[in-house]
């Protein structure tokens, strides 16, 4: 198993397909977009939130935080009730909700 700095599917692919690992772990990729896999075999990889590797969630890990992906408050409408807050009540405490698009 390889892991670290994975975030994209064509890199995880090239990894695999070059025989340098049997899996691969895509930690950070995951948090920042829970739904990145299904939008892949989907084909809406351009839909993608990108994990910008800027260790945030790691050092709210290390402080013993709740663990939170900065790029998950981008999405919150300030007073919006339906968006969980962590218990700082400053970051969304999950990543926000996506639906595939209706098909054409």
């Amino acid at each position: 198993v390889t892991s670290g700095g994975i975030g994209s599917f064509d890199l995880a692919e090239e990894i695999l397909a070059r025989g340098e690992a049997d899996a691969v772990a895509a930690a950070r990729q995951t948090l920042a977009d829970p739904d990145w896999f299904r939008k892949i075999r989907l084909g809406l990889g351009h839909l993608v939130r990108r994990c910008e590797f800027t260790n945030y969630c790691e050092g709210l890990d290390q402080r013993h935080k709740q663990v939170t992906c900065k790029l998950w408050d981008r999405a919150v409408e300030p007073g919006d009730p339906s968006v969980r807050l962590a218990e700082d009540g400053k970051r969304r405490l999950n990543a926000p909700e996506w639906s595939p698009p209706p098909p054409e």
